[in-house]
């Protein structure tokens, strides 16, 4: 698992593993660790494809140049998702 505070280098490939629910704006998915801190803003997670609530394991990278209105966490954009737990 990864910190907030070390989301590797841009372009890195990382693997998170946390659990997906809704952000605080609309459409927003974030990650959020055992403790409920918010480890990224989740970008490619299709959520009619995985239940929000699931523990997962996720693939992908930050991206610190793209803008979002999701105002939580860093931007991680999703290259694959493993489901751990379903809820």
């Amino acid at each position: 698992m990864l910190t907030p505070s070390a989301p590797g280098r841009p372009g890195q490939q990382l693997r998170l593993t946390g659990t997906v629910i809704e952000g605080v704006e609309a459409g927003c998915v974030v990650l959020v660790d055992d403790h409920g801190a918010v480890l990224a803003t989740v970008l490619g997670f299709d959520s009619s494809r995985y239940s929000l609530g699931s523990k997962v394991e996720i693939t992908g990278q930050f991206d610190p140049d793209m803008m979002s209105f999701c105002q939580q966490g860093q931007l991680f954009k999703v290259s694959s998702v493993a489901i751990l737990d379903e809820p």
